[in-house]
């Protein structure tokens, strides 16, 4: 039964958001999503300097209208 689950196991890769190289998907990286830790550090580096910014204007859904006006 086991040797049965091993083998339907599916093998996910993905790229490094960063620099990427393509890496196997695997939840004994301790730093995935990223290949390395120097990808991973020159990520965080780019947030803290502000480089990578969310966008300001997202649309808003009728839901969050909804709630926008909740306290008046």
């Amino acid at each position: 039964m086991t040797e049965e689950k091993s083998q339907q196991v599916k093998t996910i890769w993905q790229s490094c958001p960063h620099c990427q190289t393509k890496i196997r998907y695997s939840r004994t990286n301790p730093f995935r999503p990223f290949c390395s830790e120097r990808c991973k550090n020159a990520d965080f580096l780019g947030w803290s300097e502000e480089k990578h910014r969310i966008p300001e204007n997202l649309p808003f859904s009728d839901l969050d209208a909804e709630f926008q006006n909740i306290d008046e």
